[in-house]
């Protein structure tokens, strides 16, 4: 009786935990590609405030420019942001989209660069 009970608190936990990570899909969700892009664009805008030899005069609102770009509003993106990392897998996934991304423009650039040369 004591290792079915154990068993069935277990389990119970399980459930308990495995719902606790369900997201309800937003309405006004934001397609997987778009959020790619936006993850993009946000890493090239936050690297380029990074970059020691440029001075920008007024910094880059990041946030607004993105949320401008695509015309969203910062709780559609915080909502379906919070959706899909609710799911690790497809989130993983779609940030290793914006590597690849990131990683097929530096090499296009640098190709660019070296031809100047």
């Amino acid at each position: 009786m004591r290792k079915i009970t154990i068993i069935l608190l277990s389990l119970f936990f399980v459930l308990m935990a495995c719902t606790n990570n369900i997201v309800d899909k937003p309405k006004n969700l934001i397609a997987e590609d778009v959020m790619i892009n936006i993850f993009y664009d946000l890493s090239i805008i936050e690297a380029s405030k990074n970059i020691a030899d440029i001075t920008i005069k007024e910094p880059i609102q990041s946030n607004d420019f993105v949320l401008r770009k695509y015309k969203i509003d910062s709780l559609q993106f915080a909502q379906s942001n919070k959706f899909y990392a609710a799911n690790p897998k497809k989130y993983r996934k779609m940030f290793q989209s914006v590597i690849d991304k990131l990683t097929e423009k530096d090499a296009e650039l640098t190709k660019k660069l070296s031809q100047k040369k």
